[in-house]
């Protein structure tokens, strides 16, 4: 039997959110402002690569609209500002937006559909009413992130303290991703995959109902939409590269799997293998926004099926191993920033006694030196 080592480096950069004392679920009548002032801001997204899937439509995946919710130092909402992009890439952007004076929140959130929700629902209301429950627009990659200003004595103005941010605001993706690691191996040759049981809505913002609005949290949870509807219209495979899905609890009720199609070497008959995504001690794994699901297969799969249908039923091909990666590959520190290449590799019984080189990257910051 053929053994296999599995290295996974998983690095997180989790931004400090400062923790609000009010209510999660204040509400309170307010004025609407004018706007007051006029902010910049840059964007950035960590390691992804953009490609054109299923329930993703191909230009899903870049920053196409930035709306701005802003809201005051009680946590209530005020009222959405629309940026302006000045630059814009798919992993980063540069915005401007005019936002009204008493802003002490700014929920930045991108590629939302406006028709999804009106604003004069909105007035009075805590964040937590506002964004938790929101959800995300169809065929499109939604990105969050929530900014708290420094309301101490001495602190600089919002625009400076943003302005301030290292990466500037770091997007979360609302979606995850799932992956085949090689499509051509010893033991099968894939034709394609689908991943099924899955939600056919998600939220745009990670919300826990007792830290708030944190990512990724000191306990993985994940935040299901009011409309926990599955999707219904996934009849077979198909041949992306890779499968985007909402986050899903994935438990015995709603299982999640992973329909993987091909041929043995040397054998013409393609065949349907169910893959559920568990982790090394049978339990199944929480299907989380922003992080990469990666199946490997290391060894011959079980319980080929001739059609899609029976292969839904079937048992689980239980030779693939399901790892769990975040697409965020760097850590920081208050001098340096540490970046890999690669967040996992896999070695096999070939590869054993050879010299194993990772390469990473140092980056000092700011007034620091190597």
């Amino acid at each position: 039997m053929r053994r296999f080592l599995y290295i996974v480096a998983t690095f997180f950069a989790v931004a400090t959110l400062t923790s609000c004392s009010q209510d999660w679920g204040m509400e309170q009548d307010i004025p609407i402002s004018e706007p007051g002032y006029t902010i910049s801001f840059k964007t950035t997204i960590d390691g992804f690569d953009s490609v054109a899937v299923r329930a993703v439509d191909p230009d899903g995946l870049d920053i196409q609209n930035m709306t701005l919710f802003c809201f005051n130092n009680y946590g209530l909402f005020i009222s959405t500002v629309r940026a302006t992009i000045e630059a814009n890439s798919t992993l980063s952007g540069v915005f401007n937006a005019t936002i009204p004076e008493e802003t002490s929140i700014i929920h930045f959130i991108s590629n939302q559909n406006s028709n999804l929700y009106n604003e004069s629902d909105f007035r009075g209301k805590s964040e937590a009413s506002v964004i938790a429950a929101m959800e995300g627009a169809s065929g499109m990659m939604v990105y969050w992130a929530r900014f708290e200003k420094d309301s101490s004595a001495g602190a600089p103005n919002i625009n400076d303290q943003i302005a301030a941010l290292p990466n500037g605001i770091e997007l979360l993706r609302n979606q995850a991703k799932v992956s085949i690691a090689n499509w051509n191996t010893d033991y099968l040759t894939v034709t394609g995959f689908v991943t099924t049981n899955r939600q056919a809505f998600g939220t745009v913002a990670p919300f826990h109902p007792v830290e708030g609005f944190v990512w990724p949290g000191s306990e993985p949870f994940v935040t299901m939409p009011q409309n926990t509807a599955i999707m219904s219209d996934i009849t077979d495979i198909n041949t992306k590269s890779e499968d985007y899905l909402f986050e899903s609890e994935n438990d015995d009720q709603t299982p999640i799997s992973v329909i993987i199609k091909g041929r043995v070497p040397g054998s013409s008959e393609e065949l349907y293998y169910r893959v559920v995504l568990v982790d090394d001690q049978g339990n199944r794994i929480k299907v989380r926004r922003n992080y990469s699901y990666v199946i490997n297969i290391v060894g011959k799969l079980a319980y080929g099926q001739p059609t899609f249908e029976q292969a839904l039923t079937a048992p689980a091909s239980n030779n693939a191993w399901v790892s769990v990666a975040s697409w965020i590959n760097e850590i920081e520190d208050e001098q340096y920033v540490l970046s890999v290449d690669k967040t996992y590799i896999v070695l096999n019984d070939s590869e054993a006694g050879k010299l194993l080189t990772l390469n990473y990257k140092i980056t000092p910051k700011s007034g620091s030196t190597l």
